[in-house]
């Protein structure tokens, strides 16, 4: 590996896991395979709790149809970029608003 392809990867691991806002990685089949600590920090679950997680389990009750309207639509390329506020579940019963972009 060149040192310009590794130093490109560090700014792009410190600039992720520095992030005041929450990052998820989610693949295709809207399994998270990484998240920073911003975002661990909203719901209140650790970077193992979130890992391998479909990212429709933490939503709240009642927002999951237009979430996945969203996710399909990107899928089939209608949408390039949504944004939209969301309210997730959080471990202890309570909700949390946010402002998600996909």
């Amino acid at each position: 590996m060149s040192l310009g392809t590794t130093t490109s990867e560090e700014r792009y691991r410190r600039l992720f896991e520095s992030a005041p806002i929450g990052v998820a990685l989610v693949d295709e089949n809207r399994v998270i395979g990484d998240s920073n600590p911003a975002l661990e920090d909203m719901p209140g679950r650790s970077h193992a709790e979130l890992l391998g997680q479909d990212i429709r389990s933490f939503v709240a009750a009642g927002e999951t149809p237009s979430f996945q309207d969203r996710l399909r639509q990107m899928a089939h390329g209608e949408l390039d970029v949504a944004r939209w506020d969301r309210k997730f579940a959080k471990p202890d019963g309570e909700s949390l608003w946010t402002r998600q972009t996909t």
